[in-house]
């Protein structure tokens, strides 16, 4: 007989499988309406994004949230990012000195080059994806884990609403509002 103490780390299942595939797995915004989407609830919606949104923020949709079997996480924004709003046409964080809009990678001003391209670490859960590193984000740079933030965070967890092998629904539940991601995976 054998007896089994504690679960395998090494083990490939559940939700740490599908988000890496047991080895390396791409997984981008949904190039479609409402994948990114802020509301007071899941359902309820005060902004989408548009289907045009989707070509005319494309330094966004083009990003890659890259899990790996070994626990890193890469985001890599392909040398472009998008500048967002705070929702009233000012850029967000009002110190970010950009305009709203697709910018440089080497744009980002120093107190927020984390928040660029980078290997970080992550943990899934049934519920959860929490995403590990200081300026580790999926997304959307400004949704945290409990608010809007202006800082790189060390890290960001979120609410899983639904998961398959080519689609994922996150979420941050910030009692005011709800910010809302679709993902997809190549």
């Amino acid at each position: 007989s054998l007896e089994v103490t504690e679960d395998d780390p090494n083990a490939c299942f559940g939700n740490f499988q599908i988000l890496t595939g047991c080895g390396e797995k791409v997984w981008k915004l949904a190039p479609e309406s409402n994948a990114m989407h802020i509301g007071p609830s899941l359902n309820e919606t005060w902004w989408g994004n548009s289907d045009s949104d989707v070509s005319s923020r494309f330094c966004h949709f083009n990003d890659e949230y890259i899990f790996r079997s070994n626990g890193e996480y890469e985001y890599d924004n392909k040398d472009d990012f998008w500048a967002d709003d705070n929702g009233s046409g000012v850029v967000w964080p009002a110190d970010l000195g950009l305009e709203i809009g697709c910018n440089p990678n080497s744009a980002w001003p120093p107190q927020y080059a984390a928040w660029g391209s980078g290997v970080h670490g992550f943990s899934v859960t049934e519920n959860s994806l929490t995403v590990i590193g200081e300026g580790a984000w999926l997304g959307l740079y400004k949704a945290g884990t409990s608010d809007e933030v202006v800082v790189p965070q060390s890290s960001i967890t979120y609410t899983i609403s639904e998961i398959s092998d080519d689609r994922m629904v996150l979420f941050c539940d910030y009692g005011w509002g709800v910010w809302r991601f679709t993902l997809v995976s190549e």
